[in-house]
C-alpha cells in the first residue's frame, strides 16, 4: 500500500509517463508508425499509421490511414510494400510535471498540455510564441514581433530532417544518379592527378599530378585576419576559387515533383502537332524560345517524341530537359507521412551540412559553399592559418572569423555548417566557432536552389566521410486560419504551439482558440524512456508479433 501511495503521489507531482498516439511531433517524435527498410538504398525510416484529426479531416484511427505502400525519404524510391511491416507502438515520454512551476518555457522547448479546445486531451508540441508576442509564419519561417525568430544551432539539431545519406546511397540501382557530383569528374583511386576520388561513404582529395609532383599554392598571407586579406583588388578573398576542386550537391529525384524546368528551343518541330502530346507536362513558348516541363519529364513520354519526330535538334533538346528535369529543390515531403494525402510539398531553402573532415595540417585548405539561390555564402577552412573564415560571395572581406586546430593525422573532426532561418552557422566537434551571421530575408517567390551546398578543396590530402544533408521545419499555411494572413496576438499567460510534422499536425494555426493558457500545460517532457520496436516469435506454424524496446532510440529531449 505504501509503494502504491509512493507512485500516485510521483505520478501526480512528480513526473508522468505519456505516449505519442499521432505523428504530429515527427520525426523528433513517433506515434504509431511501421519501420521500413528502403529496399534500394538501405534507409531506415518511420512510416506513420496515425496523424492528427487535421489531416483531411479524418480521425486518427481512421482505416483510410492503413495505406500498404510508402516512398523512401532519402532516394525517393516509390511503392515500398508495407503489407508485411508491423505496426509499432507511439514513443513513450516520461514528463516533468514541475517544470512549469517556478519557472516559465522557453521558445522551441517541447511541452505537453491539455488540449485548449477539448482539455480531457493531452498534447504535445514545440513552444514558439511566448506570452504578449505577436506570431506570424511566412516563407515557412517563423515570426515574432515582426522579425524573423533564429533558432540556436543546439534547437536546429533536434529539429533537424534528414534529406540525403551518403551511406545509404543506392549501390546497386542503375536508375539512381548519385546525388553528389565532382564538377571535374571522378578520378580513379590510383591516379596521381589533382582531383576527387569516391568510394560508397568517402571522398578524398589529392593534390599531385602524374608526375608526382606537387602543384604550386597560392602564397598566403600573415595579414590581421579581422581587417585584410592578401588578395589584389577587385578579387575575392577566396584565394584562386577556380582552382578549387568541388563536389556539388544535386537534388536528383526519380520521378513528379512540382518545379518547372526549361530549356531552349528555336523553333517546334514540324514533324510534330502540340495536339497530339499525351498529358505530360510539356509546354513550348514560341515568344520566349523556351521548352519547359513541370516535374520530372516522364519517360513514357520521351519515348513517345523520340518515336514521332525525327527533328535532331528538338530531340537533342529532349534529352537535355529530360536530363536537367531530375533536378528539383528540396520539398518539405516527409517519409512518415501518407504521400496521397499529403498537401502540394513547399520548396525548401533551410539546409545543414554535417560530415567527418580530415586535412594535413600544414597546408590544407577545405571549403563548403551554402546557397539559398540568391547569395552564396563560402566557410574556407585554412589549416596554416589554423581558422575558418566566412566569406559572401563578390566580397573581400570575411564576415567571420574564428579559430580552429586541424585534426591529428589519421584524425577528423565533424563538421556542421547551415543556412537556417536567414544566418549562416558553424560547428565543429560540436562548438560553434564563431556567431551566426544573419542574412536578409528572402524575397516571396524567389526559387530554391536545386544545387544548396557544395564542397571543395585547393590543396592538402582532404577527406569528407559521410557527408549528410539535412533540412528545417517548414511550416506550412495550408489549412491554418491564424498567424498566416495576420498576426496573431497571444494574451498574457498564453503560448503558441506548433507541431514539427507542419503540414498534418492540428495545433495552434487550426484550433478556434489558438493561444494554450499556462494554467493548461501539463510539464516539460524529458526523456523518451520507453521507444519500442516490433518483434515476432514464432513456434512450429505459429507466429506472434510482440512489442520489444527499442534501447537505441532511448534518449533525453532538449
Amino acid at each position: 500500500m505504501a509503494l502504491l501511495l509512493a507512485v500516485l503521489l510521483f505520478r501526480t507531482f512528480v513526473a508522468e509517463g505519456f505516449m505519442i498516439s499521432t505523428g504530429s511531433m515527427a520525426p523528433t517524435l513517433l506515434g504509431f508508425h511501421k519501420r521500413v527498410a528502403c529496399p534500394k538504398c538501405g534507409e531506415l525510416f518511420a512510416y506513420g499509421t496515425a496523424w492528427d484529426e487535421s489531416a483531411n479531416h479524418l480521425a486518427a484511427s481512421s482505416s483510410e490511414f492503413e495505406v500498404e505502400q510508402s516512398i523512401c525519404p532519402n532516394c525517393s524510391q516509390q511503392g515500398i510494400d508495407l503489407s508485411h511491416v508491423p505496426r509499432n507502438h507511439g514513443d513513450q515520454l516520461l514528463v516533468n510535471k514541475q517544470a512549469y512551476l517556478w519557472s516559465s518555457p522557453q521558445r522551441w522547448e517541447i511541452a505537453v498540455f491539455r488540449n485548449p479546445n477539448l482539455p480531457t486531451e493531452a498534447y504535445v508540441k514545440r513552444i514558439v510564441g511566448l506570452p504578449g508576442e505577436a506570431v506570424s509564419i511566412r516563407n515557412g519561417d517563423l515570426w515574432i514581433n515582426g522579425e524573423i525568430a533564429r533558432k540556436p544551432l543546439a534547437v536546429q539539431r533536434t529539429m533537424w530532417i534528414p534529406v540525403y545519406h551518403q551511406e545509404h546511397r543506392p549501390t546497386h540501382d542503375t536508375s539512381f544518379q548519385d546525388r553528389w557530383v565532382s564538377t571535374d569528374g571522378w578520378l580513379e583511386p590510383t591516379s596521381n592527378l589533382r582531383g576527387w576520388r569516391s568510394s560508397p561513404t568517402t571522398f578524398l582529395f589529392r593534390e599531385q599530378t602524374a608526375g608526382g609532383a606537387t602543384e604550386a599554392l597560392p602564397a598566403i598571407s600573415s595579414d590581421s585576419e579581422q581587417n585584410t586579406t592578401s588578395q589584389p583588388a577587385g578579387q575575392t578573398a577566396v584565394a584562386a576559387e577556380s582552382s578549387i576542386s568541388w563536389i556539388e550537391y544535386q537534388h536528383w529525384v526519380r520521378s513528379g515533383g512540382t518545379h518547372i524546368t526549361t530549356v531552349t528551343l528555336e523553333e517546334w518541330p514540324s514533324d510534330l502537332q502540340l495536339a497530339t502530346l499525351p498529358p505530360s507536362g510539356l509546354k513550348y513558348d514560341s515568344k520566349t524560345k523556351k521548352l519547359s516541363s513541370f516535374g520530372v519529364l516522364p519517360d513514357d513520354v520521351v519515348s513517345f517524341l523520340k518515336t514521332n519526330s525525327q527533328n535532331l535538334v528538338f530531340l537533342q533538346a529532349i534529352n537535355k530537359l529530360k536530363a536537367a528535369s531530375h533536378l528539383a529543390p528540396i520539398t518539405d515531403s516527409y517519409g512518415y507521412n501518407l504521400a496521397a494525402n499529403s498537401m502540394e510539398p513547399n520548396s525548401v531553402r533551410d539546409i545543414a551540412f554535417v560530415g567527418e573532415l580530415s586535412l594535413p595540417q600544414d597546408q590544407g585548405r577545405f571549403f563548403i559553399q551554402l546557397t539559398d539561390g540568391l547569395e552564396r555564402y563560402t566557410l574556407d577552412f585554412d589549416s596554416q592559418r589554423e581558422s575558418v573564415r566566412l566569406f559572401l560571395e563578390g566580397t573581400d572581406r570575411p564576415l567571420r572569423v574564428g579559430p580552429w586546430s586541424p585534426p591529428e593525422r589519421g584524425q577528423s573532426v565533424r563538421i556542421e555548417a547551415s543556412m537556417i532561418d536567414r544566418q549562416v552557422a558553424l560547428a565543429i566537434d560540436g562548438h560553434e566557432v564563431f556567431p551566426a551571421w544573419p542574412i536578409s530575408a528572402v524575397p516571396p517567390g524567389a526559387e530554391s536552389p536545386r544545387s544548396p551546398v557544395r564542397f571543395g578543396a585547393l590543396s592538402g590530402t582532404v577527406r569528407i566521410s559521410n557527408p549528410t544533408l539535412f533540412r528545417d521545419v517548414f511550416y506550412t499555411f495550408q489549412r491554418s486560419r491564424h498567424a498566416v494572413n495576420r498576426p496573431y496576438p497571444l494574451g498574457p499567460e498564453e503560448y503558441f504551439v506548433l507541431g514539427d510534422n507542419s503540414p498534418v499536425s492540428h495545433d495552434s494555426r487550426q484550433w478556434e482558440k489558438p493561444g494554450v493558457h499556462r494554467k493548461l500545460l501539463v510539464g516539460k517532457p524529458f526523456l523518451v524512456h520507453l521507444p519500442s520496436q516490433p518483434g515476432r516469435l514464432k513456434i512450429g506454424d505459429q507466429e506472434w508479433l510482440l512489442r520489444l524496446p527499442d534501447f537505441d532510440r532511448v534518449r533525453f529531449l532538449r
